[in-house]
């Protein structure tokens, strides 16, 4: 099994909602960005819920 290092799912969840709240705050941004950036964040929080399910250890 794999085991996710969750100390850098968290740092890049963090990162990509820092990055979703500036696309939100920058009107500049088109629409599609926003949206590509939930997916990534989704796709990130699916996997640190993965991570918890194959035993990773907590931090």
């Amino acid at each position: 099994k794999i085991h996710y290092n969750q100390k850098e799912y968290k740092e890049s969840l963090s990162a990509l909602r820092d990055a979703l709240s500036v696309a939100k705050a920058a009107r500049l941004l088109n629409s599609k960005m926003v949206t590509d950036i939930r997916n990534l964040l989704s796709l990130a929080t699916k996997m640190v819920a993965k991570s918890k399910d194959n035993g990773a250890p907590p931090e």
